[in-house]
Order: structure tokens, then C-alpha cells, then sequence
């Protein structure tokens, strides 16, 4: 069996669902499935994968989904879950924009 077959990279992967209670609503994230290629090594893979926030209702009924800036966030838990938003850890090592060691946050708060 080829290596990147055991990377996990193929299927999309789901994370843990947050609460944020200022909306009683909760909040998912998705990483896209992926066409391995060979040519790139897994390491852009993994960092390159589209990331996806899902929203659902108190009943878990989806109420929305949004795709998230390529390339910006890591997709080794750079999130959290804050009362009336998410912050999201600027710390993907394919972003060119972000060429620093500072800690640089996204805010995404709902309305």
C-alpha cells in the first residue's frame, strides 16, 4: 500500500463541534477531501486543504456554511470556540502574507 494512503488526506475530516453561546447555536469545521498528488508531498497536502465552517441550529439543523481563506489557517486545531465567536490562529506555513512569528488572530463573529 502506497504511503499516502495512511495519511488520512483522501476523505474530507470533521472536527469537534463547538458551542457558542452568545447565539445558542453550534459551529463546525470541515477539511475538504484531497486528490493526493504525489509531486507535492503531503506536508502541502495537509496545509493546502480548503477548510469549511458549518453552523447548526440548537436542533443541529444546518443554518450555514462558509468557506475559509485558503492558505491561512492551520488545520491542527488553530480555532476556538469564544463566547460569541471563533477565533482562528493565522499559523499555516503556506501563507506568504503571513511571514512572521507573531501570534495573529481572525475573529469571526456572527450576527
Amino acid at each position: 500500500m502506497p504511503l499516502w494512503k495512511n495519511t488520512g488526506l483522501t476523505p474530507p475530516h470533521f472536527y469537534d463541534v463547538m458551542y457558542l453561546p452568545k447565539y445558542k447555536i453550534y459551529a463546525r469545521l470541515h477539511a475538504d477531501k484531497v486528490d493526493f498528488d504525489e509531486k507535492k508531498g503531503v506536508e502541502k497536502l495537509i496545509n493546502e486543504r480548503d477548510l469549511y465552517l458549518m453552523l447548526f441550529d440548537e436542533h443541529m439543523e444546518k443554518i450555514g456554511e462558509m468557506k475559509l481563506s485558503n492558505c491561512r489557517y492551520s488545520p491542527f486545531t488553530s480555532w476556538n470556540a469564544t463566547y460569541g465567536g471563533i477565533a482562528f490562529f493565522v499559523d499555516n506555513i503556506l501563507d506568504e502574507k503571513n511571514d512572521t512569528d507573531d501570534l495573529t488572530i481572525d475573529m469571526i463573529f456572527l450576527k
